[in-house]
């Protein structure tokens, strides 16, 4: 069996994702900003590769944007979350609920910052696969426990709503994971995979390495089903911001050394000045 988009993204996920690239950039900070380039710093009407380059490698970002999502993340968190009517069996859980040593409050810090950021994040409750584990008895004999996976909004190829047993909600969601294998006997290699979960069930695809097709390695079913009622949109509540600061992104002190130098180069040629932006040029 064998299915060749599965890893496509949804018409709505697609729409949100134009605008992850700018978003990750002004996260990434000034060396993001950079790495991207002519993307969000054009080089200018006669402005030759050299200067371009030089102009690039002062750039600086200031980090407003970076600094207002991680301040209002942490906003919830600013006191201990409380936690109440919780079996005592969970309770331990709370300090690693990853398994990865997050307590609960970095976890919900860490999957905050990605939603305000990029506008859609996700949680997965997960738990091992192991043979010959049947009831909740014989998960506490072999030390077996669930464990909380978070999914930025980059690795959420997409879901489906519709009607279920008790509802409408959830039919299908689909998940791009990267898993690290080993690759010999010191290296390694990162393997990616797309999770679809469905109602009372799951799989695992993988890329065959023939034409773009993925076909399903692992499967299994789930004791949950999704029976709630609901329809969501998401979207990133700072992407206007963000595109006004990414496209003057250079710090101001930046701007004025730059349009300074080539004011400065432009007045030796007049018939230079009409081909510079009208904000680069200074009066001589």
């Amino acid at each position: 069996m064998t299915e060749p988009n599965v890893r496509q993204l949804s018409p709505e996920v697609e729409a949100l994702s134009s605008v992850w690239p700018m978003l990750s950039a002004l996260m990434g900070g000034t060396r993001a900003m950079r790495a991207a380039g002519k993307i969000y710093l054009p080089q200018f009407p006669n402005e030759d590769d050299a200067a371009y380059r030089l102009r690039l490698a002062g750039a600086t970002l200031h980090p407003v944007f970076k600094r207002t999502v991680r301040v209002d993340a942490a906003r919830p968190f600013a006191k201990p979350p409380v936690v109440e009517d919780v079996p005592d069996r969970v309770l331990p859980w709370l300090g690693d609920v990853d398994l990865q040593g997050s307590s609960l409050a970095a976890f919900g810090l860490s999957l905050m910052t990605s939603c305000l950021s990029h506008g859609l994040s996700g949680v997965l409750v997960d738990g091992p696969k192991v043979e010959g584990v049947v009831t909740a008895a014989d998960e506490v004999r072999a030390g077996l426990r669930p464990y909380l996976s978070a999914y930025a909004a980059q690795n959420i190829l997409g879901w489906k709503l519709g009607r279920l047993s008790q509802g409408y909600g959830l039919t299908q969601v689909r998940l791009l994971e990267s898993v690290a294998e080993d690759d010999g006997a010191f290296g390694s290699k990162t393997v990616e995979q797309v999770r679809v979960l469905t109602p009372g069930a799951w799989q695992v695809w993988r890329a065959t390495g023939l034409n773009d097709e993925w076909a399903v390695v692992d499967e299994g079913e789930t004791r949950l089903e999704t029976s709630h009622s609901f329809s969501f949109t998401a979207f990133a509540p700072v992407s206007a911001a963000a595109s006004r600061l990414c496209w003057n992104w250079p710090t101001r002190i930046s701007n004025i050394i730059s349009r300074a130098r080539i004011s400065r180069i432009s007045s030796t040629s007049p018939a230079c000045r009409s081909c510079l932006p009208r904000s680069s040029v200074m009066p001589s």
